[in-house]
């Protein structure tokens, strides 16, 4: 699991069903005959091809943060809040397939729309259903409508009316209230058939509402409350009768007695409701000893973030969500032995070595593997010690992969990782050593300090990785004064959902996309104070304004920066579907860009499939030798290239990877296609481009040596023993750079030279010997390096230009880019 929320139990087919958030789908569990889990391992999933994928979509059988379930024994009909897709999906779970089609939907009018609204027949962000079998009502809680719709389900039609509304006078309104009628942000719900009642957790007012719904009528007041003393109290204390963010709600037949879930308090607790006064003591307590306490812990006994319950019709087993511990534990909870605090009986979600029960551990998918992303944000190459970072956005990590001497890779399996104790963990948290949602990556190879935006704490995390500790501290932060804060704002030390970052080596300056403040903070990073103020701003006139705009001077949603080492600023404004270009050889505040790319001119934003528009860019990346400037143009999932000797504002890209021709934008799973790409890295040694696919949750690696000159034309010419390669003149700087770039010689027993129309200074000669794979070093201006039966060596000429050759040991004498 990564996020689970809701849960539901078929005590006929014996089925445990979990809604998992993050993941976007449900997983389904076997029980026994005795509802007992089989084993730990799901069985089969809702909403999702397989359980490997996650990414969200809206279709007849995809989800997008599935949240509250309901099960009906009579029809076996499943029923899930697709909360994203503003939708009820109810799938025949009669026997299962893996995503299979919903059989209905609720709350749009077919299975491919998607917008929410405040009517009769819509939804907005529902969270909770409960369903009323023998009266064939469901209710669902509407939560961004702060209200609860009731629909007849005797019948359903696609898109058919809600019959009446609770929280609300009429279908047409939503507001917030704390009233004996209104509702802020229901959550979940729970259906008593012999009383008639139906309980409602308001969430944001901190309490459970009662509502008498043996006849219904728009908009009528609740009977009672627990949580709070009246229907006009919201304090949130832990004590025996008040709570706190109320999320789930079960109400179990057979004791009358409700469980409720206070996120906040890290507990659940129970009342007798056989008959309830207006703020009523709790009688019991789950994942705390008593009620004044609300520590989190991860421990048999211990909750952290409780949210969906469900309850085990006719029997006496409650089934709790835990959100931060990654998990659903099971409690027994018979009159006869529940106790305060007491031991959870059994757990699924979290297994040890050998597949049992693990009480004491939280990571994802019941641990990640030491392979594999949720959605990669940006990458980075350390050419000096060889390691590759990524930023792995939904684990709230940075993957750490060590290189070889030539930066490739060792192998698959991550080596270490930031923000996490472990690999096999990922969590959410704000800390000296966690993250919230790892973003943007930039590396000061000179200090080895690695900047890490952390997009949900609203923070920059430095830190030193000289040697790498899994969940090591960081050494300093920047948008927040302490660890501890993670608020965004807008000021000269505040930052608000930072994104992109660069390091500038000459000067010490690290730049930030401060995406939802639509600006990029300059900060002097010589040395670092903890919440320092940034030294300038770009896309605002000063620290204090925040305002998106499409002009020469402002931006909208800026996400990637990238620096050329001299004095140009390239930003991705995903929003405006351009590039930004600033001279910064001396940055005054709020200056107006140079040049443009992705549209003609800088009032205007369009979006566009051509070879010089954008669709959302994410980010850039510059060969500074070439002068080529890679940007991921994310919607169109494609890389542009451009030639930024000269820019010219609106000018056409000069290459496409990812599609076959300039005006094709679809995504694939293929070795040449992608998926909305995100960030990159440049390694110029090597020339490849390494590229985080955000939906394809990989990074993958391109070899861009660049094009040969048209003024010149190479050729290899193999004879007796010696391949010689030569071009028709010499480079713009009087030397043989021509030949800059990546290139593969296939040979049998040959010696290498160099020659123009006139021979370059400092021209290199080898002789590889074709029976020895590990040929003895020969004498170059540079390094030479085996790896398997390929011989790499560097060749520079006097001004110092350099190029990478490759030799292959095969049979032939052929020049090619590769």
């Amino acid at each position: 699991m990564e996020t689970p929320f809701g849960v539901a139990i078929d005590t006929t087919a014996h089925r445990l069903f979990v809604s998992d958030i993050g993941a976007n789908r449900v997983i389904v569990y076997n029980l026994d005959s005795d509802n007992v889990l089989v084993d730990q391992i799901a069985d089969n999933v809702l909403g999702q091809q397989n359980f490997y994928s996650v990414s969200s979509s809206i279709s007849q059988s995809r989800l997008s943060s599935p949240m509250g379930l309901s099960f009906d024994p009579l029809l076996s009909l499943l029923y899930v809040a697709d909360s994203s897709n503003d939708r009820i999906l109810i799938f025949d779970v009669t026997s299962i397939t893996d995503a299979e089609n919903a059989v209905n939907v609720l709350g749009q009018s077919d299975f491919t729309s998607t917008t929410n609204a405040t009517a009769q027949n819509r939804l907005n962000a529902p969270y909770g259903v409960s369903l009323d079998s023998s009266g064939n009502r469901l209710f669902v809680a509407d939560t961004s409508n702060n209200r609860v719709m009731i629909f007849d389900v005797a019948s359903i039609t696609d898109g058919e009316n809600a019959i009446n509304v609770l929280g609300q006078a009429n279908f047409t309104t939503g507001g917030t209230a704390r009233t004996q009628g209104g509702l802020n942000g229901p959550r979940e719900l729970a259906y008593d058939a012999s009383g008639n009642r139906l309980f409602v957790g308001d969430y944001s007012n901190n309490r459970v509402m009662v509502f008498d719904v043996a006849s219904v009528t728009d908009g009528e007041n609740a009977v009672n409350v627990l949580g709070q003393a009246n229907f006009t109290a919201g304090s949130a204390t832990p004590t025996q009768s008040q709570m706190g963010y109320c999320y789930g709600v079960a109400y179990h037949d057979s004791t009358q007695r409700l469980f409720v879930s206070n996120i906040n308090h890290n507990r659940v607790v129970v009342f007798d409701v056989a008959s309830i006064t207006d703020g009523e003591n709790a009688v019991n307590v789950l994942g705390q000893p008593d009620f004044t306490t609300a520590a989190s812990n991860t421990t048999q006994s211990g909750l952290y973030y409780p949210y969906g319950l469900a309850l085990e019709p006719g029997g006496n087993r409650l089934f709790v969500a835990e959100l931060r511990n990654v998990r659903v534990d099971m409690y027994d909870i018979s009159t006869t032995t529940i106790t305060n605090g007491e031991n959870a009986e059994n757990v699924v979600g979290q297994t040890d070595g050998g597949g049992g029960a693990s009480f004491t551990t939280r990571g994802l998918y019941d641990g990640l593997p030491a392979v594999g992303f949720q959605r990669v944000q940006d990458v980075v190459v350390d050419t000096t010690t060889h390691r590759l970072f990524v930023a792995d956005f939904y684990t709230s990590r940075v993957a750490i992969y060590n290189l070889d001497v030539s930066n490739t890779l060792v192998d698959r399996t991550i080596d270490n990782v930031l923000g996490q104790d472990m690999v096999t963990q990922g969590l959410t948290e704000t800390t000296q050593s966690s993250l919230y949602y790892a973003n943007g990556l930039a590396l000061d190879p000179a200090t080895n300090r690695l900047f890490v935006s952390d997009y949900n704490n609203d923070r920059i995390m430095i830190f030193d990785v000289a040697s790498i500790t899994d969940g090591e501290n960081a050494v300093n932060v920047l948008g927040q004064t302490t660890f501890a804060g993670a608020t965004g704002a807008l000021s000269q030390s505040r930052l608000y959902g930072p994104a992109g970052l660069f390091f500038e080596g000459n000067s010490s300056r690290l730049f930030v996309a401060d995406r939802l403040n639509n600006r990029v903070m300059v900060y002097d990073v010589g040395t670092i104070t903890d919440g320092e103020n940034a030294v300038n701003v770009l896309g605002q006139p000063d620290f204090t304004t925040g305002t998106a705009g499409t002009d020469i001077h402002r931006m909208s949603s800026p996400h990637g920066v990238h620096h050329d080492g001299a004095n140009r600023l390239f930003v991705c404004e995903v929003n405006n579907n351009r590039v930004l270009v600033f001279d910064t050889t001396a940055i005054t505040d709020g200056e107006n860009a140079v040049n443009v790319l992705g549209q003609t001119d800088f009032t205007t934003g369009s979006f566009g499939t051509t070879q010089s528009k954008f669709y959302n860019p994410y980010n850039s990346v510059l060969d500074r030798a070439g002068n080529r400037l890679f940007v991921s143009d994310y919607t169109n999932d494609r890389v542009l290239v451009f030639d930024v000797s000269t820019i010219t504002d609106g000018e056409n890209a000069v290459n496409v990877l990812g599609q076959t021709t300039f005006t094709a934008g679809t995504n694939a799973t293929t070795q040449s296609r992608m998926y909305t790409p995100m960030g990159m890295a440049y390694d110029p040694g090597m020339n490849r481009l390494y590229i985080g696919e955000n939906n394809n949750n990989r990074v993958i690696v391109h070899s861009v040596g660049p094009v040969s000159p048209s003024t010149s034309t190479l050729a290899a010419v193999g004879g007796g023993d010696q391949v010689r390669v030569t071009w028709n003149s010499a480079g713009d700087d009087g030397a043989f750079n021509n030949l800059t770039g990546t290139y593969r010689i296939q040979y049998a027993t040959y010696t290498v030279s160099w020659s123009t129309s006139s021979t370059p200074t400092d021209a290199t000669t080898v002789t590889v010997a074709t029976t020895s794979a590990v040929p003895a070093r020969p004498k170059l201006h540079g390094n030479w390096v085996n790896r398997r039966h390929d011989v790499l060596f560097r060749s520079v000429d006097r001004r110092r230009n350099s190029q990478l050759v490759e030799i292959s040991n095969t049979t032939s004498a052929v020049l090619r880019l590769v």
